[in-house]
């Protein structure tokens, strides 16, 4: 989760390796559902609209138009999803809450200097940019795991000299750290891989 949550080594919305907040818990779960998925033929159907950009036209009651009511689900999920995120990180620099610096927050209090219209403009291409960096991480974070455990899984032998050169650094009471890396050069390896 941690790796979602950072830009360049910059906090993106302050949110710490936790479960996340229970509005966007629901706004994340609600935009994925509104996306159709490869095994009913949405993304024959997504082909078929980036080929065919008319049947994103077409009315509503008409057979065969789910993909424009799926659009719209996930439209608003993703409207959803940019007011609740960044609403958080403005309640917070609204409160003077002490928290980390953050992409957002640093970009809220720069607003100030701004005049209304420009702050406007400003504000949503923020609120933007901070939802897609976020979605954007989530499936290469996703990506990354999935390939290092199936690559794991496959490779028995890498996965134990990994565990060998991990044990005597880190011993068995606690996680390896970003402070133990140059200690674990094969195991750094692997991970320069995979990513």
């Amino acid at each position: 989760m941690s790796a979602l949550c950072h830009v360049h080594d910059v906090t993106l919305f302050h949110f710490k390796p936790r479960p996340p907040p229970l509005a966007l818990a629901r706004c994340l779960r609600g935009f994925r559902s509104s996306l159709p998925a490869p095994k009913r033929a949405g993304f024959i159907a997504l082909l078929l609209t980036k080929a065919f950009p008319f049947l994103l036209h077409i009315p509503e009651w008409l057979p065969g138009s789910w993909i424009r009511r799926k659009a719209k689900e996930a439209y608003a999920w993703r409207n959803e999803m940019t007011r609740s995120l960044y609403g958080y990180v403005q309640q917070r620099v609204d409160s003077k809450d002490r928290m980390n610096a953050s992409m957002v927050s640093d970009h809220i209090t720069r607003m100030d200097k701004f005049d209304a219209s420009y702050r406007s403009e400003y504000e949503t291409a923020l609120k933007h940019t901070s939802v897609a960096v976020l979605v954007a991480g989530a499936d290469t974070t996703s990506a990354t795991l999935m390939t290092f455990t199936l690559a794991m899984v496959e490779n028995p032998q890498v996965w134990k000299l990994a565990q060998a050169e991990i044990d005597p650094v880190v011993g068995t009471g606690r996680l390896p750290e970003f402070d133990d890396r140059p200690s674990l050069p094969y195991v750094d390896a692997i991970v320069r891989e995979v990513t």
